[in-house]
């Protein structure tokens, strides 16, 4: 289904791939990832999602974007309809090996217990055309953007907050 090395497991339904998910990240030692979006660019897969803060080692924090470096990439569990562009909620559940280790700053979520996070996969066949499936997110932090702004403004790639951070300096 996707063109990069990602292994993933289709299940019946998101909460089934929830608790397979959780499953996996138990035996492995690893943590799950929320998957929001999935962004195919030509050479990248970029996965964007909440992850809990527990789970991070920050190192050398400075400015957006951050990125994470996990030990290791575990399982996409997802299922076939979270695959189609409009998808809302969630896509699916990424395992990640601990430690996660976050250079930068990150954006908390709204409940304060996650930050939202970007993962960068590189593509393996290029089969699929550039794009996004599920919310289309914030390049610099990872939020996902409104559809408000994207009315607004069709194919931006960052949120309010972060132009207008970008526009005062």
């Amino acid at each position: 289904m996707l063109d990069a090395p990602l292994l993933h497991k289709v299940c019946t339904s998101l909460p089934a791939a929830e608790q397979q998910a959780a499953r996996e990240a138990a035996d492995t030692g690893g943590i799950v990832l929320r998957v929001k979006s999935i962004r195919i660019t030509p050479n990248y897969l970029v996965v964007t999602g909440l992850i809990p803060s527990t789970a991070l080692v920050f190192e050398h924090p400075a400015e957006f974007p951050a990125f994470l470096r996990p030990r290791s990439i575990g399982n996409l569990h997802l299922t076939e309809t979270s695959l189609h562009p409009n998808t809302g909620g969630e896509i699916g559940y990424l395992v990640l090996q601990t430690p996660v280790a976050a250079a930068g700053l990150l954006p908390e979520s709204e409940d304060g217990d996650s930050y939202w996070v970007a993962i960068t996969v590189p593509r393996a066949f290029h089969t699929l055309p550039p794009g996004s499936i599920g919310a289309v997110c914030c390049t610099r932090c990872n939020r996902p953007i409104s559809q408000q702004r994207l009315l607004a403004v069709p194919n931006t790639k960052v949120c309010t907050r972060c132009q207008q951070k970008k526009e005062k300096k």
